[in-house]
């Protein structure tokens, strides 16, 4: 088994207020979506609208292939 941080580079995260928290959005990864066998679980992600990905979030946006 591998240290997440051997496998990819993890940023410090990012502390969204309350209002920001939405059904739909996009999905942001929280450690709660990381299982015990390393895999992410996307079923039960919080969003955020996609107004709020100003240009200092974009950082944390994830890519297709990326996880």
């Amino acid at each position: 088994m591998a240290r997440i941080g051997d496998v990819c580079r993890v940023l410090p995260g990012y502390a969204f207020s309350s209002k920001d928290w939405r059904e739909d959005g996009i999905p942001v990864i929280k450690i709660k979506n990381i299982q015990a066998d390393c895999t992410i679980d996307l079923g039960e992600t919080d969003c955020v609208p996609e107004s709020i990905l100003t240009p200092k979030l974009k950082k944390f946006a994830l890519s297709d292939a990326d996880i």
